[in-house]
Order: C-alpha cells, then sequence, then structure tokens
C-alpha cells in the first residue's frame, strides 16, 4: 500500500515573489491602458487642433477674397489743384469789381457762384474739377464743405486787418460789404453727383464757394501768410457698385505764389488751391 505525498507547503519567501510578480503585471496593464488613452487623447487634440487650422485658413481665404472683390470695385476720388490771379486798385477794390455792370438781368440767367446785387453782377465763380481715379465707378457722391471754413477764414482776416471785422456779415445768407456796395449769395451747399466714371475717363466739376475766394483775396490783401490761412475743409461721401460707403476728407491748403503792392496801395497777387488728402 502506496503511501500518500504530503503537500509541502511553499515558503513565505516564494509567495511574496509571487505576489510581487502579481502586481507586477497589474501595473504593467494599468500602464499600458494608461497609454491607450494618452494616444487617444493626443489623437483627439491633433485632430481638434487641424480642424481649428482649417477654420483659421478657410476663414483668411474667404476674408482676401472679400478684400480682393472690394479692391476690384474701389473708386478714389482726386482733386486737381487750381492756380488764381487777381489784382486791386489803390482804393483796395478787387479787379472783378470793375467788372461790375449795371445791366437789367432780367430774363437772363445768374451765373453760378455769382455775387448779386439787385441788377449787378459780378462772375468770380471757380471751379474745381473732380476726377475718379480708382478702377470701379462711385455712386451717389455728396460733396459738402465744412461748417467751420467760413468762420475761421473771417475770424482770420479780422485777426490780420481789424478794420475788416463788418466786411462779411453771415446769417441764414452771406452779405459782403465793398465800401458802399452790398452783395448777397448764399451758403455754401451740398454738391451732389449721381455717378462717376473710373479710371479718371472723366472729369465732373464743382464751385469752389464764392464767399471762400473773397475771403482768400481779403487775407492775402492784408498780409495773410500761407501758413497761417486756414486749411479748407470738404468732405466727399459716395458708394461703390456693391453699395459700399466711402467717406473722403480733403484739406485745401492756401499756397501764395505772388504778393507785389507799390506805393499807391495797388498790387496784384497769386495763390494755388492745393487739394491734401486727409482720410478715408
Amino acid at each position: 500500500m502506496k503511501k500518500k505525498r504530503k503537500l509541502k507547503k511553499l515558503p513565505q519567501e516564494t509567495e511574496s515573489v509571487q505576489e510581487s510578480i502579481h502586481d507586477r503585471i497589474e501595473t504593467v496593464d494599468k500602464n499600458k491602458a494608461r497609454r491607450k488613452i494618452r494616444w487617444d487623447v493626443i489623437g483627439g487634440v491633433t485632430t481638434s487642433i487641424t480642424a481649428v487650422i482649417s477654420a483659421f485658413l478657410a476663414v483668411i481665404t474667404v476674408c482676401q477674397m472679400k478684400i480682393d472683390r472690394d479692391t476690384s470695385y474701389k473708386p478714389e476720388i482726386l482733386i486737381n489743384p487750381i492756380r488764381r490771379e487777381f489784382s486791386w486798385d489803390e482804393t483796395g477794390n478787387c479787379d472783378w469789381m470793375n467788372d461790375v455792370s449795371n445791366k437789367d438781368n432780367e430774363g437772363e440767367s445768374e451765373k453760378e457762384g455769382a455775387l448779386q446785387e439787385g441788377a449787378v453782377t459780378a462772375p468770380i465763380g471757380v471751379i474745381l474739377n473732380t476726377v475718379n481715379v480708382g478702377v470701379g465707378t462711385a455712386k451717389h457722391i455728396y460733396f459738402e464743405w465744412h461748417e467751420s471754413n467760413i468762420y475761421k477764414l473771417k475770424d482770420y482776416l479780422i485777426q490780420c486787418d481789424e478794420s475788416k471785422k463788418d466786411f462779411m456779415e453771415i446769417d441764414e445768407d452771406i452779405r459782403v460789404i465793398y465800401g458802399n456796395k452790398v452783395f448777397g449769395m448764399s451758403k455754401p451747399s451740398r454738391v451732389a453727383h449721381m455717378y462717376m466714371l473710373p479710371m479718371a475717363s472723366e472729369t465732373y466739376d464743382i464751385v469752389f464757394p464764392p464767399a471762400y475766394y473773397l475771403l482768400i483775396q481779403e487775407l492775402i490783401k492784408a498780409g495773410g501768410t500761407a501758413e497761417e490761412i486756414p486749411c479748407i475743409i470738404l468732405t466727399a461721401n459716395y458708394t461703390d457698385i456693391q453699395g459700399k460707403e466711402y467717406t473722403d476728407i480733403f484739406l485745401f491748403a492756401v499756397k501764395i505764389t505772388l504778393r507785389v503792392e507799390d506805393t499807391s496801395g495797388a498790387g496784384k497777387a497769386a495763390f494755388e488751391l492745393v487739394p491734401l488728402f486727409d482720410a478715408r
């Protein structure tokens, strides 16, 4: 009869080794799981970043297309400078005063920019030539002279010659006083053009306000300097064919190119109106 073998108990050290191996296996499994999770997260983040970059590039492309489209339709209005000469006699009356004729204007159309005193007319209109040098047609153009222009010019005239404080009266209309003659005119008004063709294909006229012109003449006669004569502000509002609105601001600088006066007080002068583009 065979004897049964008794199972020997493993030493305690062996059990510890087995437990350690088991723990290590569990740790390795957990690390593998963590690595898998990390790669999933990295993949998701990469996909998100790629999507954001793609969307950003798409937005840039759309914006660039819009810029290119706007540029292809964009008008650009410029105004040509002008030069004027005038003279005055020993009494201070300018040359246009000698052209005043007492004739019956009834039935005749009044000249734009003319001074009026009953039947007395003195044509002093100054025409500015504007042009659209842009690649797109300008529509619904409105030129408007800034309300402060006339007051700044008049204030500087009084600084140069206090005796001229009553030279011009400004109310609902404008009255200019030369000795015993009083001439009336309207305040500068808004000038409108329906369109301006592109590529400088045509020029369009606007009237330089006669009141400004007379004040500039008196300022030069009174010894005003080009550096001190206030700039004259003109605003142009218009749209392109897409309906996009634009605003241009022009500053007209007065550049005195000639001024001579003899001992009798008579003299002559010349000046340029130079439009300086200020802002869009």
